[in-house]
């Protein structure tokens, strides 16, 4: 699962996944996937802007 994930002043797009389904992105370069506590689910950061930063460029684009 793909999100957006909103934090303060930040927003994130993060991947969700099941390291018996998607074991292809335990290996993928340029990215920290974290195990999320004793289970077999991971959350991988995709990338993460300032929400200031999102807002500006969309208004500049309108």
């Amino acid at each position: 699962m793909t999100c957006l994930e909103i934090d303060k002043d930040e927003i994130a797009l993060v991947h969700w996944f099941d390291k018996n389904i998607s074991k292809k992105y335990l290996d993928k370069r340029g990215y920290e996937p974290e195990q999320f506590e004793d289970t077999n689910y991971y959350r991988m950061v995709l990338n993460v802007e300032d929400i200031n930063y999102i807002f500006s460029t969309i208004n500049l684009l309108t």
